[in-house]
């Protein structure tokens, strides 16, 4: 929460940035105002249009001239058929033109919706987790094909051998005698075998023949009757050229005759027109120069009558404005004698009021000094009778003094009212724009791990319905929640407000408010999300119990490390007891047999949860001065530490006469400071029977430690 103070403000990196004030000019390439201009005028889809146009007119010209030519062969078949293709994909293309309407579209948009969901999902599964999970469940199909391959095989050998042996004893073996006989015999029976065989391929050789023959010969003759068609039509082409070309001359022979008289008639219109011309300019000129003059003339009388007319106005507007002045001195020097005369009457009246006043306070203070004791007198009087009053009617003074009270409060609360009514207003506003309540992302990743996990244990179910093993899917899913260090969070204390600091400090209240309405919103979102990893670890239960099912735990043997104590410059150890394995030795990395004698093995109850009293001290952190102190317990091999995403889970040190966190007894990782009462962690690898474990989460009682 911000407070608006200057010691709670993150440091930050930033440039300065430079404030440009005034106009700056726009420099623009060539390229880029012709592409401007381009796009206000639409050059581009106008060249388009005209480009589509065009080859539409260019290919509607080729179909005329290829039509005009076929109709000049009338003697040759028609090849000139439509394509069946081409006619369907036009009878297509116009169905699918008439049927585009609203639910063609509303059916795109919902195959659009699908699309996008699918590319959702395909980089979801992307992610290493999902991933992970597939490679697990492809695994687990690899084993069951391979077991189900393996017996097939081994029932299909085992059916093999039977087989074999009721063959020894229903057909033994027997020795067939050497002869001369039966071997002539095949000889001359794939003899005649081959003699029949190439008798039939001849006769197909000799029929192959004479069918390429009357081919050919066919061929032959339609070559020669095409060839005599197209030189009877060539001849008909020629014989029309030449009557075409003597018509061209003809015409063009025409045509140059009457030419030439079209000129000789041209020539003399043109004699013709340039006389009139000539006439029609000489007339004009004259009819010129007579309109000119009088123009000049008449311009002249006009001109020097305005000049007289102007004149006379001006003699006349001088002797208006004169009179004008005359008039306005008089009237000033009036003004003048008036206001003089009026300054004149006021000082004397102002003297007057003066003479008066000074009468008047003269007498007032005569009156004042006979009449002051008197009044002092009467004060005293009027004193006496208010205290006697006072005595007798205290309780009606009460009562009176009480109502008085009231309504001055009632009043002074109204107008409080109306004139803080802006205030609060403001404030309000204020704080509801103060309050920015951040969406519940204190774990970015929790939707993507309770829907992996949900995920997994609906894999395991499935799985375990067809018969697949489900060790490589539990295996995943617990390689998953160590790799990303899934803890239950502890319950954190809820920060309650109290009214004493906001009586003390009111200036603190607004402030508060806000504080608080965010914590109220920040412990909704933390229960929300306890929820979702209550369901999501109720699924990991799931999942460790099921794979429990299929491979029993075995007790793990432990060794004694002989060469880590034989090793040169190791320095000896005084107690083995403070020696412990890494989790999960027994499979992934055995120790040389060889049983350790001063190692004992642990009994059944030691492996249970201690209670609050008897836990190890991987339970209690360093005294600190606060018992609310938060403690980071993540790992540097964290994948999403590494990756930037800080998991970091807090544990309280705070002692509690409920009992002990019972989410850490099956949830925390493993602790190196304990041996026997350690909690232990979830482990699909290595891991007891889950039959004998508590259908409950969180029960205490009914946990049980894995190595």
């Amino acid at each position: 929460m911000r407070l608006n103070r200057a010691c709670s403000a993150e440091l930050v990196n930033k440039k300065l940035k430079r404030t440009y004030t005034g106009f700056r000019p726009v420099v623009l390439s060539a390229e880029r105002y012709d592409g401007i201009v381009g796009r206000s005028i639409q050059r581009d889809s106008k060249e388009y249009l005209e480009a589509i146009a065009e080859e539409q007119r260019y290919a509607k010209y080729l179909q005329n001239g290829n039509a005009a030519l076929q109709r000049r062969f009338t003697n040759m078949r028609d090849l000139t058929g439509k394509n069946d293709e081409e006619l369907l994909a036009a009878r297509d293309k116009v169905l699918a033109e008439a049927t585009k309407n609203r639910k063609t579209q509303d059916l795109m948009d919902k195959r659009r919706k699908q699309r996008i969901m699918r590319a959702n999902e395909l980089l979801t599964m992307l992610k290493p987790g999902p991933r992970g999970l597939h490679a697990a469940l492809i695994e687990s199909e690899t084993i069951y094909q391979r077991r189900y391959h393996d017996e097939l095989n081994a029932e299909i050998a085992e059916k093999a051998r039977h087989q074999e042996l009721l063959d020894e004893q229903q057909c033994p073996q027997i020795l067939i005698p050497f002869g001369c006989a039966s071997e002539e015999q095949d000889k001359a029976q794939q003899l005649a075998k081959a003699k029949e065989a190439r008798s039939r391929y001849l006769e197909a050789i000799e029929t192959k023949r004479q069918l390429k023959e009357a081919e050919r010969e066919q061929n032959l003759f339609d070559s020669i009757v095409e060839r005599e068609q197209y030189k009877c039509i060539m001849e008909k082409e020629q014989q029309k050229r030449k009557e075409l070309a003597e018509k061209r001359r003809e015409f063009c022979r025409n045509a140059y005759q009457e030419a030439l008289k079209e000129k000789a008639e041209k020539a003399r219109f043109e004699a013709m027109a340039d006389a009139v011309d000539d006439r029609i300019i000489c007339v004009d000129k004259a009819a010129h120069r007579h309109l000119d003059s009088r123009y000049s003339h008449q311009m002249k009388e006009l001109r020097e009558k305005r000049m007289r007319h102007l004149a006379a106005a001006a003699q006349q507007h001088c002797q208006v404005q004169r009179a004008k002045q005359q008039e306005l001195e008089q009237q000033r020097e009036r003004a003048e004698q008036s206001h003089q005369k009026a300054e004149e009457a006021d000082e004397l009246k102002r003297k007057l009021q003066i003479a008066k006043l000074a009468k008047e306070r003269r007498q007032y203070e005569q009156e004042y000094l006979l009449h002051r004791g008197d009044k002092a007198q009467r004060l005293a009087e009027i004193r006496r009778f208010e205290l006697a009053s006072r005595l007798k009617n205290e309780s009606a003074n009460e009562q009176f003094a009480a109502s008085v009270k009231r309504d001055q409060d009632e009043e002074a609360a109204e107008l409080r009212k109306i004139l803080l009514g802006q205030r609060d207003e403001f404030l309000a506003q204020r704080e509801e724009e103060l309050m920015r309540i951040s969406p519940c992302a204190e774990d970015p990743n929790l939707d993507d791990d309770f829907n992996y996990f949900a995920a997994a244990a609906k894999a395991m179910e499935e799985s375990k319905a067809q018969g697949r093993p489900l060790y490589p899917i539990a295996k995943a899913a617990e390689l998953y929640r160590r790799d990303n260090q899934l803890d239950m969070v502890p319950q954190g204390q809820v920060v309650r407000r109290k009214k004493i600091r906001d009586y003390c400090w009111p200036g603190y209240v607004s402030k508060a408010e806000l504080a608080y309405r965010k914590y109220e919103h920040r412990e909704r979102c933390k229960i929300k999300q306890e929820k979702v990893r209550r369901d999501m670890f109720d699924n990991c239960l799931k999942i460790t119990k099921m794979a429990a099912e299929e491979r029993p735990f075995r007790q793990c043997v432990q060794e004694c490390p002989m060469k880590l104590m034989q090793h040169r410059g190791m320095p000896a150890i005084a107690s083995q007891e403070t020696i412990e394995l890494p989790a999960h030795s027994c499979e992934e990395s055995p120790l040389p047999a060889g049983r350790c004698p001063s190692l004992q093995t642990p009994s059944q109850e030691e492996w249970k949860c201690a209670p609050e009293d008897q836990q190890s001290a991987s339970f209690k952190t360093a005294p600190s001065k606060s018992d609310t102190t938060l403690q980071p317990a993540i790992s540097h091999h964290s994948q999403r530490a590494a990756a930037g995403r800080d998991r970091s889970v807090y544990t309280l040190s705070r002692s509690s006469a409920r009992g002990p966190d019972l989410t850490r007894c099956w949830t925390s990782p493993p602790q190196t400071q304990a041996k026997a009462a350690n909690i232990p962690v979830i482990s699909s690898i290595n891991q007891k029977d889950a039959a004998h474990q508590s259908p409950k989460p969180f029960g205490p009682a009914k946990l049980e430690q894995f190595d």
